[in-house]
């Protein structure tokens, strides 16, 4: 549910903190945010990612191959990063992800600003980069065919309040047949609760 904590926990995940476990891991994560951080609208897309300080240890050649992996071909990495649209600053913060060589991809809301084809698109990047072991991936997202697309387990933020954090196996069809069931198990243990309860408050009387 929306407001839950996702992003919080996405957040904390990127930056190590509470457990701590990127850091004493040594796993290096990778954010996919809605906007791109440091954004100068004015610059070609390739000097863009050339002059992020996170980057400097690459090559032009590498930045550029990273970008035409994505879809930016040598004409398109030369567009004003201003001009972009959504779908298109999603692509290039993956770029820059895979340049930093994220262990784990954090994404938040990936498909938010994709048509159908884009979503298509990323789904199939994201598999093809799972299935080669690069790396692990952790997403938010409400786009249902997205999550069985890509996801082989679900982490369900409870909205409650509790701050607790549920764990099922498989994509999105999985969970919410087996949440069903959990939720079917849970209201007979309590009945049979209450009717206990029922039984010793009667022998007290």
């Amino acid at each position: 549910a929306n407001g839950s904590g996702k992003s919080t926990l996405l957040q904390a995940m990127r930056d190590g903190k509470d457990a701590g476990y990127p850091e004493q891991a040594k796993v290096r994560t990778g954010m996919v945010e809605h906007t791109l951080q440091g954004e100068d609208g004015s610059k070609p897309i390739l000097d863009f990612v050339l002059g992020d300080p996170k980057l400097s240890h690459k090559s032009k050649e590498d930045v550029a191959e990273a970008l035409r992996s994505v879809g930016f071909d040598d004409e398109k990495q030369q567009t004003p990063v201003g001009s972009l649209s959504g779908g298109w600053k999603m692509k290039l913060e993956l770029a820059r992800a895979m340049l930093i060589g994220a262990d784990i991809l954090l994404l938040d809301e990936p498909t938010n600003h994709l048509d159908g084809e884009g979503i298509a698109w990323l789904a199939e990047h994201l598999r093809r980069r799972g299935s080669a072991k690069d790396g692990g991936l952790v997403v938010i997202t409400h786009d249902r065919w997205f999550l069985d697309a890509v996801c082989s387990r679900m982490w369900e933020v409870r909205g409650d309040g509790s701050g607790q954090v549920e764990g099922y196996e498989g994509g999105y069809a999985a969970y919410v047949l087996a949440r069903a069931e959990r939720q079917r198990t849970a209201a007979v243990a309590a009945e049979k609760r209450d009717n206990l309860l029922r039984k010793e408050l009667a022998w007290l009387r």
